[in-house]
């Protein structure tokens, strides 16, 4: 739009003199002399200069209150706290987007919206009051409130609402800036709840400071009393304490050290050694400065070490040696402390133990060897037996496991076969108690079920005689008639018996039974086979089932498959190859004693 020419300006301006001069009252009807025109023409210039730069001043000041009402804008977008204009009725009249998020809404939906909605049914109240006050008390008010969706982020909202005047339509509403203070009320209530602790624990301390206070005398007195007898049992200990600074000089040694080694306070550690002869205790002389004192000045910890200390006198005794340097902050050698202990007789003794232990285990290892036969002669027409046995490699112990072929009346043969839980002389007793039970009930009653059931008792009244009570054990004992071609047994908790046949047919034949020397009074039934020649009996103890590592045992199913593969081969190859399967399959390693019985009718 073009700018209006100096006339027209000029009569502009006239016209309104004109008109502001009617209003008050003046005269303009005359005509104006040329000196009052151009007198009136001069000031009218110099006011239109004047108004022109107003302008241009407004127009800047115009720009630049755009200027900050979009910073302002942007401002109120970006801020960190929720913002909100609400009216009486807490409608929504404007919202941020720190609101909107806050609220979990729309920023759109939220304008025109109830502010109610997005308060919990319990803060309802608390928000209509909250905005009855800020309009009745024209001051600012605070509020907390919890939001209406329970899976929004924050727990608890504070509203702090001022009143304000409407700008754009001239109405009172209350601007309310909306803020998370979830986290600062579960700090405020754990600050509380350490606060109510620690005045507790203020209370307290100063109840015990006060009787602490009161007692401080005695206890002074008890402490001295108490260095006192630590002092003196420090030096009737039996050990030999020795308390030796940086430079190697005892400040402390109890008479057990000067009786030991002929430690003495104030004197160098050096002194000491110059009298020892100290050795390993198979005799292997050591240095001088190997004794612990010395080597826990180097910074050594020495922990119950045995040496053989021979001392000028020619006196010589074991002594168990600890010590450990003393150190400060920095890691500074300070000193050392050692404790020695006379342990000749501690060490006597434990030889003597190794002896009987050895003893021990040789009269384990002759009974076994007469219990468990490395052959079994069985005299029985028409019968052919083979047996394997291993122990386990576990410290070439004596295992539990055993068997016995015994020959009966009406050309019969009992076999028994067994595994007692446990290792070493308690347990080869309990297999030849075993043993000999089974093999005297046998001879009087051959019945499987009769002897098991007569052995069972027996055990029983064993294991309640016995200190402790009895060793488990689980057996199993079959007669073999070869005139019937039967195999009658009876088992007690042991493993299954197995039939492999000349043309491969392999399977277990089973009957139950309680473990023996359990249950008192248990009668245990028996199974009879048919047998036909050709056939093979296997009957083994669970080294063989359970050879293996972790859960990948040898199992029944491994039993299963190699005497299918042996099947028609004579008992002893049988029995051979079941057991190097066996080992085979547990890595060279049997966990537990492995024994097996074969036996087929020619």
């Amino acid at each position: 739009m073009a700018r209006p020419s100096k006339s027209e300006q000029f009569e502009e301006l006239r016209r309104k003199a004109e008109e502001r001069l009617r209003r008050l009252g003046i005269e303009t009807h005359r005509e104006p002399e040329a000196e009052d025109v151009a007198s009136l023409l001069h000031e009218l210039s110099v006011h239109q200069a004047e108004l022109e730069m107003q302008n241009e001043e407004l127009r800047q000041a115009r720009e630049r209150t755009e200027q900050a009402l979009e910073r302002y804008s942007e401002l109120y977008d970006s801020a960190p706290v929720g913002y909100l204009t609400l009216d009486r009725r807490g409608t929504i009249e404007k919202s941020n987007l720190a609101a909107a998020r806050l609220l979990q809404a729309e920023r759109q939906k939220l304008v025109s919206d109830s502010f109610l909605r997005y308060v919990a049914q319990s803060s309802r109240g608390v928000l209509l009051r909250f905005l009855g006050k800020v309009f009745e008390s024209r001051e600012p008010q605070y509020c907390e409130v919890a939001p209406a969706n329970e899976s929004s982020p924050a727990s608890c909202i504070r509203m702090e609402g001022v009143l304000k005047v409407d700008p754009e339509h001239g109405r009172e509403v209350c601007w309310v800036a909306i803020i998370d203070v979830s986290e600062t009320k579960r700090t405020q209530d754990e600050l509380r709840k350490a606060y109510d602790e620690m005045e507790d624990r203020v209370e307290a301390r100063t109840a015990e400071l006060a009787a602490a206070n009161d007692n401080l005398r005695w206890a002074r007195e008890e402490a001295e009393t108490r260095e006192a007898e630590l002092k003196s049992f420090l030096a009737t200990a039996l050990d030999g304490l020795i308390l030796a600074d940086a430079g190697g000089n005892i400040v402390f040694a109890n008479e057990a050290s000067t009786r030991m080694l002929g430690a003495r306070i104030g004197e160098p550690v050096r002194k000491i050694i110059s009298g020892l002869r100290i050795s390993t205790p198979d005799g292997k002389p050591l240095p001088p400065h190997a004794l612990p004192t010395c080597r826990a000045l180097e910074g050594e910890t020495i922990r119950e070490q045995t040496h053989r200390v021979a001392l000028s006198s020619g006196r010589e005794f074991v002594v168990s040696a600890s010590a450990a340097p003393i150190v400060d902050s920095e890691g500074e050698v300070l000193g050392a402390a050692s404790v020695y202990r006379d342990v000749t007789e501690k060490v006597a003794w434990e030889k003597r133990k190794d002896e009987l232990y050895a003893k021990e285990h040789h009269i384990s290892e002759v009974l076994q060897s007469t219990l468990i036969p490395p052959k079994i002669e069985c005299t029985t027409p028409g019968v052919e037996i083979a047996v394997e046995y291993m122990a386990a490699d576990e410290e070439a112990r004596v295992g539990g496991d055993f068997y016995d072929v015994i020959q009966l009346d009406g050309n019969r043969c009992g076999i028994l076969i067994g595994d007692v839980v446990g290792m070493g002389l308690t347990a080869a007793i309990r297999v030849a108690a075993v043993r000999y039970a089974v093999r005297s009930y046998a001879y009087i009653d051959a019945s499987p079920g009769v002897v098991m059931t007569r052995a069972n008792d027996a055990l029983c009244r064993d294991t309640e005689e016995s200190v402790g009570g009895g060793q488990m054990l689980t057996g199993l004992f079959a007669v073999v008639d070869p005139e019937q071609r039967t195999v009658m047994h009876a088992n007690g908790g042991h493993e299954p018996p197995f039939l492999v046949r000349p043309d491969g047919l392999a399977r277990e034949v089973n009957v139950q039974g309680q473990m023996l020397g359990v249950v008192p009074g248990y009668c245990y039934p028996e199974a009879t086979q048919l047998i036909e020649p050709g056939d093979v009996i296997v009957l083994l103890t669970d080294g063989i089932t359970e050879a293996g590592r972790n859960s990948h045992v040898f199992g029944a199913e491994g039993v299963l498959s190699c005497l299918a593969r042996h099947a028609g081969e004579p008992p002893a190859q049988i029995a051979k190859a079941l057991l190097e399967e066996a080992i085979e399959h547990a890595h060279g390693r049997l966990r537990d004693d492995a024994a097996i019985v074969a036996l087929r009718l020619t």
